[in-house]
């Protein structure tokens, strides 16, 4: 997973007006709630005993509640693995063909994991992508980047491949101006299809075989949603919720709610428990470092847990009680239905850092407290 900062535009083809909601009046639904002494001793401890000798960026988790996937570097090895949380070990998946330059991003479905292999550590329009079935240990390319002959790369929207229910998608650059191309790879096949040309920002799934992706669709326009049919490849009306939503560039989901930062600036969060119920604005920030920055992307959801980075802060969210709390070591995490892992900031630079990666179970961390 490659963390990056916010920022970036919200219109797919050329500059234009965005729907700032920031500045909407309306009080934000989640609170800030204290870090009590329970929560320091929960959080205390958790360091993957590989990352104390392994250069490790956490990519996906597993569901197994032990285990999750990550780029690792080693002496012996450098690519995409499978890490045990609790013990020193790993599982080797696919190396990577430069073990200095590799880097990758990935989502798993439960089944398959699919990844981008970025080439560069300057850019991420150089990629080949990937799919690993976890049944049958299969490793199968299902895509990579594409370029006219003799040229760089086209440049594709930043967002890593979302897999889910035996699906996956990316959006890739394919032509001048922003002109790109919505995939989606059916994993038991391996059949890619396009479904949208155009000038789409990085796509996404819903657990009901949607693919969706923001989209500024003339000149200048604010960004809007755009959907289709995983199976067929055809358009078809978006859910229900999110057919008034403008002026967003990058939305995570849980496969069936939905987690975004808005408006020009970022300076806002806006969160819905089902893309079939309008999303409402649950937090916000300011620009200035006193109160913080723009929210950063990637931010999380699953189930009950959200995660997101406006910085120096890092929080955890209880999103049925509607409280969040701090996590310190202003780093960047991943969620599922069972773990949190949590990448803590460094304040050494240096290309593949040995440095603690935390792993949480969900269910061993006290509840958020009351917001006082």
């Amino acid at each position: 997973m490659l963390a990056l900062v916010a920022g970036f535009a919200v219109t797919a083809c050329g500059a234009g007006k965005t729907a700032d909601r920031s500045s909407i009046t309306t009080k934000p639904t989640w609170c800030r709630a204290k870090r009590t002494g329970a929560w320091n001793r929960g959080l205390a401890g958790h360091v993957v005993p590989l990352s104390r000798r392994a250069s490790i960026v956490p990519l996906a988790l597993s569901g197994d509640g032990r285990t999750f996937f990550a780029s690792v570097f080693t002496k012996q090895f450098s690519g995409v693995a499978r890490v045990d949380a609790l013990k020193d070990t790993f599982a080797r998946i696919k190396a990577f063909p430069d073990a200095t330059n590799d880097q990758a991003g990935a989502s798993f479905d439960g089944r398959w994991l699919v990844w981008h292999e970025y080439h560069s550590l300057n850019g991420l329009d150089d990629f080949t992508t990937w799919s690993w079935d976890s049944q049958t240990r299969q490793v199968r390319q299902i895509g990579g980047a594409t370029r006219p002959v003799g040229a760089t790369f086209w440049p594709s929207p930043w967002r890593d491949p979302d897999a889910r229910t035996g699906f996956a998608t990316w959006t890739q650059g394919s032509g001048d101006a922003g002109v790109a191309d919505v995939h989606v790879v059916d994993l038991a096949s391996g059949n890619n299809r396009i479904v949208r040309h155009g000038h789409p920002a990085g796509s996404f799934l819903l657990n009901n075989g949607v693919v969706l992706w923001p989209e500024s669709v003339a000149r200048g326009a604010q960004t809007k949603m755009l959907a289709a049919d995983a199976s067929s490849g055809r358009e078809m009306p978006l859910p229900a919720g999110l057919r008034d939503v403008r002026g967003v560039g990058w939305a995570a989901t849980d496969g069936k709610g939905v987690l975004y930062p808005q408006g020009t600036n970022l300076t806002s969060l806006w969160w819905s428990a089902s893309s079939t119920v309008p999303p409402r604005r649950v937090f916000a920030t300011a620009l200035n470092a006193a109160q913080g920055y723009p929210i950063d992307v990637p931010v999380a959801i699953s189930g009950r847990f959200a995660s997101f980075r406006a910085e120096p802060h890092d929080y955890l969210v209880d999103v049925v009680k509607g409280r969040y709390i701090e996590i310190p070591g202003g780093g960047w995490g991943l969620l599922d239905n069972k773990s949190f892992v949590y990448l803590p900031s460094s304040r050494k630079k240096a290309n593949h850092l040995v440095s603690p990666v935390l792993f949480y179970r969900l269910s061993e961390l006290p509840p958020i407290p009351p917001c006082r």
